[in-house]
C-alpha cells in the first residue's frame, strides 16, 4: 500500500512540502500513476546513503578515508536493490569512495555506476578517522570557513556538492535517478535541492538504510518522500 501523509513543516521550512511515503515493500516509480503526487513528476531522484561501515559501528568519522562496508552494510545494499527492483533507473551515481560505490553497484547490477568525486563525504582534515562525538570536532565542523586543519571548509564542501547535483540534473531533466551519497553529503544535496539553510540541512539525519525520493515538476515546489518500512514505523 502506498500513501502520502502530510506532516507538520518545521518553522523556516514553509516552502518545502514534506511527505512520508508509506511503503512496506516497494517505492512507486515516477509516472506509475498510483499517487497524484508522483504521477506527474518529470524527475525523481532517489537519494540513499551508503550501507553501514566499520567506522560507523566504531563511532568514528570517515571523510575521505575509505571505510569498507560491514556485513550488515552489504545486506543493507541488497535491501536497497530489492526496494528499487523493477524501477527503471536512467542513471546511478555514487561518490568515488568504495562504501558509496559498492552500495550503488549492488543496486545497479549490470548497469553502469558513475562515480563522482564531487559527491564524496566532507574532508574532515585532522579529524578524519577520529571520534565522531569529539567536542572540538562538533564545534568546528559548523564554522563556515574552518578547514579543520587540512580538510575542507563547510562552504567549499557545499559548493562542490551543489555543483555535482546540478550536473546530475542537467544530465537527467526527466526520469528516475539514484544517488548514493554520504551522511553529510546528502545533507548538502537536500540543502541545494530544497533551498534550505545550512542549519536546517544539518538537522536531517539519514540512516544507512533510509531512502528518500525527491520529485521535481516544473512550476511546483519539490516533493520530498521518505520510505517507511516496519523497522522505522516510529518515524510516522
Amino acid at each position: 500500500m502506498i500513501t502520502g501523509v502530510h506532516v507538520k513543516i518545521p518553522s523556516g521550512m514553509r516552502r518545502l512540502f514534506l511527505f512520508v511515503l508509506l511503503a512496506l515493500t516497494m517505492v512507486v516509480p515516477a509516472g506509475a500513476g498510483q499517487s497524484a503526487a508522483t504521477s506527474t513528476a518529470t524527475l525523481r531522484i532517489y537519494l540513499a546513503r551508503h550501507g553501514e561501515t566499520e567506522a560507523n559501528v566504531a563511532g568514528l568519522t570517515s571523510g575521505w578515508v575509505d571505510a569498507p562496508l560491514t556485513a550488515r552494510g552489504r545486506e543493507q545494499a541488497r535491501e536497497l536493490a530489492e526496494i528499487l527492483n523493477g524501477i527503471p533507473l536512467d542513471g546511478v551515481y555514487s561518490s568515488t569512495l568504495s562504501r558509496s560505490r559498492d552500495t550503488a553497484a549492488t543496486v545497479a547490477g549490470s548497469r553502469a555506476v558513475r562515480a563522482m568525486a564531487g559527491l564524496r563525504e566532507r574532508n574532515w582534515g585532522r579529524f578524519s578517522g577520529g571520534p565522531a562525538n569529539a567536542p572540538e570536532y562538533l564545534r568546528r565542523r559548523s564554522l563556515e570557513g574552518d578547514t579543520l586543519d587540512g580538510g575542507e571548509s563547510r562552504g567549499a564542501f557545499y559548493e562542490r556538492v551543489r555543483e555535482s547535483i546540478a550536473e546530475i540534473r542537467r544530465q537527467h531533466p526527466v526520469g528516475n535517478v539514484l544517488v548514493v551519497g554520504h551522511g553529510a553529503t546528502n545533507q548538502q544535496i537536500l540543502r541545494s535541492l530544497l533551498d534550505l539553510t545550512a542549519e536546517q540541512a544539518e538537522m536531517i539525519i539519514q540512516g544507512n538504510d533510509e531512502l528518500y525520493a525527491l520529485d521535481f515538476v516544473e512550476g511546483r515546489p519539490p516533493l520530498l518522500w521518505k520510505l517507511i518500512r516496519p523497522k522505522n514505523l516510529g518515524d510516522l
